[in-house]
């Protein structure tokens, strides 16, 4: 995917469990990132952002510092094993994603740009060792940006959602009335609350379970997001407005499908 360059991360911890069509192989670890090649990507990361909005006509950009992805490489502390200043401390591990959103919204204004984080994240063998206390400091350095350079939202994933669960194990724990303390996303939304940014919540939500998770004294979102319902469904909004049954999502075609339009334009519309 990079042109037979190595893949490059906060460290050199290979992902585990390495396959290559199927067959296991040994795992290649990624380079190191110079801390100069920390800065070129941030400057990257406005650049993209700028040409999304002015030429492209995007009404705003995500920045993507979740699922195991780079900027949450440098997040976790089982993978980040510098000695640098993107390194180490949580604040040091925190600098690089604090970088990013600093010059994006200076590149097209806060007000255009969320950033998705995933603190209870298995995937890509992320594994932090205090996810709650690692991420509220990240929260409280988001909520105390200046206004010019604090995101309008940042949207997190359930914490079961980001476990390796499966489907009906993670619906179940949907409709679960149980109180989980431990991982709960509460403590991150009213630190984002205090400083005045939106919380998006993600997670297997449906209709009947978002509306509740926005509604009553206990409002635990100011939004919900949707993904796979989405893909299934070409006129998701009417269908959460009229109560409309929702298609079921193949997962096998989420990443590419023979033929190509499969599970991409062949979803039905409601027929009443």
């Amino acid at each position: 995917m990079r042109g037979g360059n190595k893949s490059v991360s906060s460290g050199v911890r290979p992902v585990s469990g390495a396959y290559l069509d199927g067959v296991p192989c040994e795992a290649d670890p990624p380079r190191a990132l110079t801390v100069e090649e920390i800065h070129n990507l941030t400057a990257e990361w406005s650049a993209a952002a700028k040409r999304a909005v002015t030429e492209a006509g995007f009404d705003g950009i995500e920045i993507h510092g979740a699922n195991g992805y780079l900027l949450e490489q440098f997040l976790h502390d089982n993978i980040n094993t510098r000695t640098d200043e993107y390194g180490g401390s949580v604040e040091n591990r925190c600098r690089f994603p604090l970088e990013v959103i600093r010059a994006v919204t200076e590149a097209i204004g806060a007000d255009r740009v969320g950033i998705r984080l995933s603190p209870y994240n298995y995937f890509q063998d992320t594994r932090d060792s205090d996810p709650n206390t690692h991420w509220a400091y990240l929260c409280q350095k988001i909520a105390e940006l200046p206004a010019k350079s604090r995101p309008a939202y940042v949207h997190m994933v359930e914490p079961r959602f980001d476990e390796v669960l499966s489907e009906e194990q993670k619906l179940a724990s949907l409709s679960s009335t149980r109180v989980e303390i431990k991982n709960s996303l509460t403590p991150f939304r009213n630190i984002l609350k205090a400083g005045g940014v939106a919380f998006l919540a993600a997670g297997n939500f449906g209709r009947d379970n978002a509306v509740a998770k926005l509604e009553g004294d206990c409002r635990a979102a100011d939004a919900i997001v949707f993904g796979r319902h989405f893909i299934a469904n070409p006129d998701f909004v009417a269908r959460l407005e009229n109560g409309w049954p929702l298609n079921k999502y193949d997962r096998s075609t989420f990443y590419g499908a023979s033929p190509p339009e499969k599970g991409y334009t062949d979803y039905p519309t409601f027929a009443k």
